[in-house]
């Protein structure tokens, strides 16, 4: 049996807003946002010389979405309510190891989180 060449996993850590584009287009928006993120975090790392073959790209997009929602209505990115809950699905359902949390309406939740989870391994770049 061959030995298991060993996993590295690739954390980017960044607050990201997604283009209108992406957020007004449900499903089929969260999954070309989940693909646009993947592409540009791997490119990323071959401008450091990291094998994208054998890293595992790990994304946890963590937002209050009830609040992101009525952002985006009121600024017209989003006409409607349920077009973030499909985004939301489709980022979620596209990468295997890709997460958008909702964190609720609490002021630190997004950082409490970030920060809760951010626990450094030593196998761990970027």
């Amino acid at each position: 049996m061959a030995p298991h060449s060993p996993i590295t996993y690739a954390y980017a850590l960044e607050i990201h807003q997604f283009a209108e584009n992406f957020l007004s287009n449900g499903e089929k928006g969260g999954q070309d946002a989940a693909d646009e993120l993947n592409r540009q975090v791997n490119d990323y790392m071959k401008t450091l010389s990291i094998d994208d073959a054998s890293t595992k790209v790990m994304v946890r997009a963590y937002a209050n979405v009830k609040g992101l929602q009525d952002a985006c209505r009121s600024n017209g990115k989003m006409k409607n309510a349920a077009s973030l809950d499909r985004f939301v699905h489709g980022f979620n359902r596209r990468q295997a190891l890709f997460d958008f949390v909702d964190v609720g309406p609490w002021k630190e939740g997004a950082d409490n989180k970030i920060r809760g989870n951010w626990k450094p391994r030593p196998s761990s770049r970027v």
